[in-house]
């Protein structure tokens, strides 16, 4: 073979080499172009259909609402009657909320870097849950309002389409380990679940300029009588001494008893009487007192123990159900 034949043979062998290269090349980049589409038409079906998934997860979950309790008040109120109609009344009073076990108290972590909260909480003994929002009375007549009627929605009464309360009050301790935040000023009764607790922002949420209807800002009125005087006779002020203990619970008893009672708690026909006589009922004491209307003046007679839990009472150590929608529904 002469050297020119043989440089002939070895660029063709080369050619023939570079060509099945670039073909093998071509068809390797053709096959990865394939494999890249299929991979983007994979996850664009998966992102369709986890978009679908999460769309029917987010309709299921507004369909059902689940909303369980993450802890629970204990309240120096046993019974609604006498307790706060509105937080901030009775700045004396001091609750505790216990988180739940199941609710990490971590979460209560940092909350005492705020003076005040929100804590949203269920009417656990209201007696229309369950009726249906067909059933229920749209207009009602608040204490305060002198016998008008308003609508549901324009007043703060417990019996709502959802039960649920909304108290700003004061934080005075937290404690993130054990999961356990005291607060003062909650307007609810010894038991209540709570739903939900949230920081109070004043230069966001606070309203200067806010207005409200005329019974509803009137000072003298329901839930707010500044004008009634209470006084204790001499047996009841021993018996405030003897139970104003820290060991009992009450730090300043006698204040308390002044804030709550002056908040007249009583019914339009109680008020009417110009002598009454009632008893409050704490979580752990029963207070005994009388009303003499046309004086504007409370007496205390007794402070003691209050009556062991009865029949027909609600225990406040009774388990609370997780989900509200199954929830209490005796008042």
């Amino acid at each position: 073979m002469t050297d020119v034949s043989w440089r002939e043979h070895a660029w063709r062998w080369a050619a023939c080499g570079a060509a099945s290269a670039a073909a093998y090349l071509a068809w390797k980049v053709r096959h990865l172009q394939e494999d890249v589409a299929a991979a983007a038409r994979l996850c664009e079906a998966e992102r369709k259909g986890r978009t679908k998934a999460e769309k029917k997860l987010v309709a299921a979950a507004a369909a059902a609402l689940p909303v369980a309790p993450i802890g629970t008040a204990s309240s120096p109120f046993y019974d609604l009657n006498g307790t706060p109609r509105q937080p901030g009344l009775v700045p004396s009073s001091v609750s505790t909320i216990r988180l739940h076990p199941t609710v990490n108290s971590v979460m209560l972590k940092a909350l005492e870097d705020y003076s005040h909260v929100y804590v949203l909480w269920w009417f656990h003994k209201n007696t229309n849950v369950g009726k249906g929002f067909d059933a229920m009375k749209g207009l009602v007549s608040p204490p305060r309002a002198g016998g008008a009627k308003v609508g549901v929605f324009a007043c703060r009464t417990p019996h709502r389409p959802n039960p649920i309360g909304l108290s700003l009050v004061e934080v005075r301790h937290v404690d993130a380990q054990r999961g356990v935040l005291k607060v003062a000023a909650l307007d609810v009764v010894d038991g209540t679940p709570v739903l939900d607790i949230k920081p109070y922002i004043p230069h966001v949420e606070a309203v200067p300029r806010a207005r409200c209807p005329a019974w509803v800002s009137a000072r003298d009125g329901e839930g707010d009588t500044p004008s009634f005087s209470v006084c204790f006779t001499d047996a009841a002020a021993d018996d405030v001494d003897h139970y104003n203990d820290m060991r009992t619970g009450w730090s300043d008893l006698r204040r308390f008893l002044v804030d709550t009672l002056r908040t007249d708690f009583r019914s339009a026909r109680q008020k009417a009487l110009p002598h009454f006589h009632g008893s409050l009922r704490l979580q752990r004491l029963q207070v005994d007192y009388t009303i003499d209307t046309p004086a504007q003046r409370i007496t205390v007679h007794a402070v003691g123990p209050r009556a062991a839990v009865g029949e027909g009472d609600i225990n406040p150590e009774a388990v609370v159900p997780d989900q509200m929608t199954n929830g209490p529904t005796t008042k």
